[in-house]
């Protein structure tokens, strides 16, 4: 394992504070044993599986930032995922389910000029923050942190126009694009309460001196269900007719034969009936052959077909509740109040009810199991620096 840079020591901004972000925070409230690993110790896992959720996030972000600066997407999706399309099958998936999502997405918005997209100026395009954390109770700004994030998109919308199906007004919004596996009232319903964005609209605010007037969603669905047919190697194409000629021998096969009962003659006996099954079974399992490779364009045709479906693509306007954010910026503050006691006492206990969050196991369930084994961690974890995403973006001013 890499070590440098050397871990234990947390992230400083150019005053000397530490720099906290919606992520490092919400980890810190979730599971304060994760947030130690992520933050403190500053390990990450090996590697990510080319299925994990955060891949397809990044590589959409990736896109979507690459069609707003007129750059072509596809070179951006395949700069993405690289190399291990040729010997990972899901990495080729997923790029594929990217290609074809956004060219579903710049054919269902980019086609429109009623849309906010034809009526705005960019002002942010991924571009990163470091705020003043101010107590909104008294007005006083934290001495020893400061918060860091990375905005997807900043713009100022010139006229009346559309989102979606909803119309907006001109001024100053906030964008962020969302990844999901199912788009339902049920998600869009808690998007007015998003700690991130309600968070980032301040500073936002605060930044260009004006009010943000709300945050443009652009929420893209996940096609995870449609699955290209890999082809099938020889050594699994003779385990599968092996287990079948089992099943064929045991009459298990041919379930779509019936048990003759012939007007006017003896009915088929129950040994007639297997003998012809296993008969019939080991003809089907006789005739089977190798799985070949689904072609490329028969696979974007079903993704296309999914695409074509208008709830994979859906826009929503959500508009700035000031109250809300003063609930997040005091809940901030006495968030890092309960961190200094945790840093003060060096306890960073687990959240056992955190451990399989979005029905994947926690990147750090590996050295909880293993009592903190030096040896688990060295094998499966690497040291990055944390807040790392931030380095290479544009910067906005220091706000309050």
């Amino acid at each position: 394992m890499n070590q440098a840079p050397k871990p234990g020591t947390l992230v400083t901004d150019e005053l000397g504070r530490i720099i906290v972000s919606y992520s490092s925070i919400t980890q810190f409230r979730n599971c304060r044993r994760k947030y130690y690993w992520n933050y403190i110790k500053h390990i990450v896992p090996l590697t990510l599986k080319a299925s994990d959720p955060r891949n397809n996030g990044k590589c959409i972000h990736g896109a979507c930032e690459a069609l707003r600066d007129d750059r072509n997407v596809n070179d951006e999706i395949d700069a993405f995922w690289g190399d291990q399309t040729d010997t990972d099958h899901d990495a080729f998936e997923w790029r594929e389910r990217a290609r074809v999502a956004m060219a579903a997405y710049r054919a269902r918005w980019h086609n429109d000029s009623t849309q906010a997209d034809f009526h705005w100026d960019l002002e942010v395009l991924e571009g990163r923050f470091t705020g003043d954390i101010v107590d909104p109770a008294t007005g006083a700004i934290h001495p020893r942190y400061s918060i860091g994030g990375k905005m997807d998109l900043a713009v100022r919308v010139k006229e009346p126009c559309y989102w979606g199906t909803t119309q907006i007004d001109p001024g100053l919004w906030l964008g962020e694009i969302k990844t999901w596996a199912k788009i339902d009232g049920s998600q869009l319903s808690q998007l007015w309460s998003n700690f991130q964005i309600m968070l980032y609209s301040h500073y936002l605010s605060e930044a260009f001196g004006e009010p943000v007037q709300g945050v443009l969603y652009d929420i893209i669905g996940k096609a995870k269900s449609i699955e290209h047919t890999e082809a099938e190697t020889q050594a699994d194409f003779d385990q599968r007719v092996k287990e079948l000629r089992v099943q064929a021998e045991a009459g298990e096969l041919a379930r779509r034969l019936k048990q003759k009962a012939p007007k006017g003659k003896p009915p088929e006996t129950d040994a007639e009936f297997l003998a012809r099954r296993i008969e019939k079974g080991l003809e089907e399992v006789q005739a089977l052959q190798p799985i070949e490779r689904e072609t490329d364009e028969s696979f974007h045709e079903r993704l296309d077909n999914t695409y074509r479906n208008p709830n994979m693509l859906h826009r929503e306007v959500v508009p700035i509740d000031l109250r809300v954010i003063e609930n997040i910026r005091a809940e901030l503050w006495e968030t890092l109040i309960q961190h200094d006691e945790a840093a003060s006492r060096d306890r960073w206990g687990q959240n056992e009810s955190t451990c399989y969050d979005f029905f994947r196991p926690c990147d750090y369930l590996q050295i909880c199991k293993s009592m903190d084994n030096p040896i688990t961690i060295q094998e499966n974890y690497r040291i990055r620096t944390p807040h790392s995403e931030q380095a290479d973006n544009p910067h906005l001013p220091i706000v309050q």
